[in-house]
């Protein structure tokens, strides 16, 4: 009995301590919720990753249902090289530009990954900005992408000036794909995690996330 009292007394003199060392569950929730709120690129890059592989699925059932129309594979038989490029274009019109205008911000990998794209003093986003945006990120950079890995015919013409101009145009695109990378790179260490065409468009990345308050009554 009296170590049982002696147990007692010891755990309730050092409970107090030990509320010091270890968080409380109010504690834990916050803290959950903060990182929820914190919208990282692994989460952008995890609905990025989401959105092009239903994109890839789509667009794989659209161009086979087209290649059972003969004038469709007529087309692709004397522009092959613009199937892949128009297709980008047009999923990156409709997924990126179009559907987040109706609902206003999100695609299905931000939904799925809770995040949503809004803009600056409007609750809802315009079209706009979203052309503006993604403009940015996938026609001026994709087209920057597309001339880069394709160059080698160019400098390797016989025209001493087009072999010139190509090569200033290939070391420029490559010095704007190396800005783009220290853009990333600096907003990784960054507490404000907006990228240039988030700047330029005025828009940026929030979670969607709501704050649940829990409150227990006695």
């Amino acid at each position: 009995m009296i170590n049982n009292t002696f147990g007692g007394i010891l755990g309730y003199a050092i409970t107090p301590m030990l509320t010091f060392l270890f968080p409380t569950r109010d504690e834990l929730d916050e803290t959950a919720y903060e990182k929820g709120q914190s919208v990282s690129l692994f989460r952008r890059f995890a609905a990025f990753l989401i959105d092009w592989f239903v994109i890839s699925i789509v667009q794989g059932v659209l161009i086979f249902l087209l290649k059972l129309i003969p004038e469709y594979r007529t087309l692709l038989s004397e522009y092959p090289f613009l199937e892949d490029r128009i297709w980008f274009f047009v999923m990156v019109f409709v997924v990126f530009m179009i559907l987040p205008t109706v609902t206003n911000g999100e695609t299905l990998g931000k939904k799925i990954v809770r995040i949503k794209i809004v803009q600056e003093g409007r609750e809802r986003i315009s079209f706009k900005a979203l052309f503006v945006r993604y403009g940015y990120l996938y026609f001026v950079y994709g087209l920057i992408s597309l001339f880069i890995s394709g160059p080698a015919g160019l400098l390797n013409s016989s025209n001493r000036m087009l072999q010139l101009v190509t090569l200033m145009l290939f070391l420029f695109c490559l010095f704007l794909l190396f800005l783009f990378a220290i853009n990333v790179v600096y907003v990784l260490f960054s507490k404000k995690r907006r990228l240039f065409y988030e700047k330029a468009s005025h828009t940026y990345t929030i979670s969607t996330i709501k704050r649940e308050k829990m409150i227990e009554n006695d």
